[in-house]
């Protein structure tokens, strides 16, 4: 293998995209951990970019919230289960069922399809 002499120069990236960097980095690890909505983690970020660092001029490009949330909402969904597409995919954990009497949290009667989430809440239509 014969290799040809470039003129390849590894440049380092500049201060900047390196901010904007740390800054993404620090909105996934947030959407991962926090609860806060997105577009409120992605708001607090950018208000921190110019504050840490005040030499930043302001025309600095910073990605809009439309072409990086999908990867933001990507990281949260790793923290939560996902959600069932059928009824059979619905389980209820046992902890969950009884209500705070103890009771049946749920009642249902399969004949008129009616839901009701107490006997005591039944009691209340009577």
């Amino acid at each position: 293998m014969i290799r040809e002499p470039s003129h390849h120069t590894c440049i380092q990236s500049s201060s900047k995209k390196v901010v904007l960097e740390e800054a993404i980095s620090r909105m996934k690890k947030r959407a991962g951990e926090e609860t806060l909505p997105i577009s409120q983690i992605y708001s607090q970020e950018i208000i921190k970019v110019p504050v840490n660092n005040p030499d930043m001029n302001t025309g600095t490009f910073f990605p809009m919230l439309d072409s990086i949330d999908s990867s933001l909402y990507r990281k949260r969904a790793k923290n939560y289960p996902k959600i069932p597409t059928t009824i059979n995919e619905l389980i209820i954990p046992d902890g969950w069922k009884p209500g705070s009497h103890g009771e049946p949290f749920l009642l249902v009667d399969e004949i008129c399809m009616n839901f009701f989430i107490s006997h005591r809440n039944i009691l209340f239509l009577c």
